[in-house]
């Protein structure tokens, strides 16, 4: 039987740990957020594409997230720590604790108290912190269960420590944004053509170029064909014509058909159909 060399499970290395402290303290956060759950790579990625997505009352932060407190002066720090052991000859690290501590200010009663609440029952929870004004950065700890510890009081709000531990990589736990643009970027398509002979019978081949428009890689962009008794007519959808190809049939004969496509990203952000120009179906 052939072997398989295993894979080994993959840890923070130093520079990495030293990248992302770095980057913790780069970004100018002073709000935070939290909501019950964790979020998809594919959900963070939309909701994080631009601040009008973070901003939306539906599906943004207002929508998912209550609003906890007032963050302190470089509140978040990240701290990793390796367990070694000693064998005849080696030292190996046997484990390593990565840990995030978020300190936050002007905590009401009722905020503690579902903060306390969250943490006695393990429940897993979602951080996003922003700045007060545009949400052009972020820092999100996505899907963590949370340890707290009060430390003060003062004219009825909290100061409280959250902490929570995770091993491996940072990989969809904490992500770091300090670009976010103001709208997420929308694809767009250009160059929709058609190939082929335009004969009854014999396939025709749509064709695009996608454009990101400094956005997300192309996902699943939709197809769909139409047909038109004149070339300058108002053209209509055929029915389950919904691929990059089409093959027309007896009827379309003396009939224009156009090529539609509509540009969609990995994460979802659709653009607008373009259509191709017309091409005469004859017959066979």
């Amino acid at each position: 039987m052939a072997l398989t060399k295993p894979t080994l499970p993959t840890i923070l290395t130093t520079g990495q740990i030293a990248d992302l402290s770095v980057q913790l303290g780069q970004v100018d956060v002073d709000r935070i957020y939290f909501g019950a759950g964790e979020l998809s790579a594919v959900e963070a990625a939309v909701l994080l594409a631009g601040q009008d997505s973070l901003d939306d009352e539906s599906t943004g932060i207002p929508g998912i997230c209550e609003e906890i407190g007032e963050l302190s002066e470089k509140p978040i720090k990240f701290d990793s720590k390796s367990v070694t052991a000693n064998t005849r000859h080696y030292k190996i690290e046997t484990k390593r604790t990565n840990t995030i501590a978020i300190t936050i200010n002007g905590i009401s009663e009722a905020k503690k108290n579902l903060l306390e609440s969250w943490s006695k029952n393990m429940t897993q929870l979602t951080a996003i912190a922003v700045p007060k004004g545009a949400h052009n950065q972020a820092v999100l700890m996505n899907g963590r269960r949370w340890t707290v510890d009060w430390s003060g009081e003062s004219d009825g709000l909290w100061t409280m420590v959250l902490s929570t531990e995770f091993t491996g990589t940072t990989e969809n736990i904490i992500g770091i944004y300090t670009a976010i643009p103001t709208e997420a970027p929308i694809p767009y398509a250009t160059l929709a053509d058609i190939s082929g002979t335009g004969t009854v019978g014999d396939e025709l081949a749509g064709s695009y170029a996608y454009n990101a428009d400094g956005g997300k890689d192309e996902g699943t962009s939709t197809y769909q064909w139409h047909i038109c008794a004149t070339e300058d007519g108002t053209y209509t959808e055929i029915s389950g014509a919904d691929e990059a190809a089409y093959t027309p049939v007896a009827g379309d004969a003396t009939k224009y058909v156009k090529f539609g496509v509509t540009p969609v990203n990995e994460i979802g952000a659709t653009g607008t159909e373009v259509l191709s120009d017309s091409q005469l179906v004859s017959a066979a």
